[in-house]
């Protein structure tokens, strides 16, 4: 039987500091009510080394999808190279700290679901960072 965890990130809206927050500018920034899901759905009896990742827009289509290795995190093939990429960057991060993590999720379908347009700036990449923080048990900030 398949069994289904979810994870919810709030979007962020930067009044002050755009990305020079990053860099280590003062910012001032509020959370919106809208923001991204992680959805894992595992369970589903597959062996697979690997598992399956969908993002979506908020319109529900498909804007990247891949596989990835549960071994090591390396993307086996995507949709997008650069996206596929850092992700793998990220999961690099998150094995070091938890060498058998992805492992546990072998077979899984892993999705995001974005609640904004994707373009709008709301914070697609810092949710998503947060959220595989929030999945794997660990701090989001040395993983940004």
């Amino acid at each position: 039987m398949a069994n289904l965890t979810s994870f919810h990130a709030h979007g962020k809206l930067l009044i002050t500091g755009e990305y020079a927050v990053l860099d280590g500018a003062k910012a001032l920034a509020i959370p919106t009510r809208l923001g991204q899901r992680l959805d894992i759905i595992g369970g589903l009896g597959r062996q697979e080394a690997s598992f399956s990742w969908n993002s979506f827009e908020v319109d529900g289509r498909i804007w990247f999808s891949a596989i990835f290795s549960s071994e090591n995190g390396k993307c086996l093939e995507s949709s997008d190279e650069n996206i596929a990429k850092r992700l793998e960057q990220l999961f690099q991060f998150i094995l070091r700290q938890k060498p058998n993590f992805l492992q546990a999720h072998q077979g899984c379908q892993i999705s995001t679901h974005l609640e904004f347009p994707r373009l709008w700036g709301l914070g697609t990449s810092s949710t998503l960072v947060y959220l595989l923080a929030q999945w794997a048990d660990i701090d989001p900030f040395p993983l940004q």
